[in-house]
């Protein structure tokens, strides 16, 4: 099925994914979500302690050391806006599980009949629920994530389908200081990524169909201490989605810095094909496990920027110093 033109413009601008002669389906399950990636260039499924990252990589979900819960709200082009919420939290010492509902609106399609009377309808409206687990053993991880998509086009034509994700991911920490739990706070560390996301049968649309959203992708990630309580962290990623079959290269950087109470970060990043790219640049605030993030994406032209924000918590960072007493920042 062809899908309307802005639709699949919206993806093209913010994932930069061409349209074809068919939509992919599932729009809403592989567009970006969370401010703090998407101003490090996009999905990152290795950024830690942050349940926004099991959208990129359900195996991600390894890294939460607490439960922790984030919202976001993205403005796209021509009154295209999607967000939703994500949790997450470990169960066993060996165990977390994780959740996400989004949606999705695409604004109105105006047409006036042969007698001048003006209807209006929605272009599309999409809602996804997902589910994740993620098990781990030592460094290695995986993870398997399902979540229901659910469609409208123009409150005519409706679809749904389930996808899957599965993903690994290893991580490494340098040694601990005396007393501090293995998974706890660490500034160094090295982090590698592999995933399948939207992996599912074709949605139905009364008899038109879509394929599929499925997206694979790599990516590493490295945090380090710079000293005086600054913390860097370096991303970055290989995504190949179906819609395009073309590589799309995604990075970025964050640098953190003690406030007094606050911990305060700016980041920088970039997506990129070789048909275009998007830059990126963000900024953020955590008081108390309390998180407050920004994101704004320059496209190519026709599109202009768009702004994306995320405010979350953690629950291990509640009532804990931007800096430990270490003088270390913590990823």
């Amino acid at each position: 099925m062809r899908r309307l033109g802005l639709l699949l413009a919206l993806i093209a601008g913010q994932a930069l994914a061409a349209a074809g002669p068919a939509s992919d389906a599932g729009v809403l399950a592989r567009l970006p979500f969370g401010a703090r990636s998407l101003a490090m260039g996009g999905d990152h499924g290795t950024l830690p302690r942050d349940p926004l990252s099991s959208v990129a990589n359900p195996a991600s979900l390894s890294a939460l050391d607490a439960p922790a819960v984030a919202a976001g709200l993205h403005q796209g082009p021509d009154g295209v806006s999607w967000g939703g919420v994500a949790g997450g939290a470990p169960l066993l010492p060996w165990l977390a599980a994780g959740g996400i509902v989004e949606t999705l609106g695409s604004g109105e399609v105006v047409a006036y009949d042969y007698t001048g009377v003006r209807k209006a309808a929605p272009l599309e409206s999409d809602r996804l629920v997902g589910a994740a687990v993620a098990a781990w053993f030592g460094p290695m991880a995986a993870g398997l994530g399902a979540r229901y998509f659910g469609s409208t086009v123009l409150d005519r034509q409706a679809g749904a389908a389930v996808f899957l994700d599965a993903g690994v991911t290893a991580r490494w920490e340098s040694l601990q200081p005396p007393g501090v739990p293995l998974r706890g706070p660490n500034p160094d560390w090295v982090a590698l990524s592999l995933a399948v996301t939207g992996f599912g049968t074709s949605v139905d649309y009364g008899g038109a169909s879509d394929l599929a959203p499925l997206t694979w992708r790599a990516g590493a990630a490295a945090g380090r201490d710079l000293g005086g309580g600054w913390q860097g962290i370096a991303a970055a990623a290989l995504e190949v989605p179906r819609a395009t079959a073309r590589p799309e290269v995604h990075g970025g950087l964050e640098v953190a810095v003690p406030a007094g109470p606050v911990e305060a970060a700016v980041r920088a990043g970039a997506r990129y094909r070789r048909d275009g790219g998007v830059l990126s640049v963000g900024a953020g605030a955590s008081f108390r496990g309390v998180a407050l993030d920004y994101a704004l994406l320059s496209a190519d032209n026709p599109f202009g920027p768009t702004h994306h924000v995320t405010l979350g918590f953690n629950w291990g960072r509640y009532g804990r110093a931007a800096v430990p007493e270490s003088g270390a920042g913590e990823p």
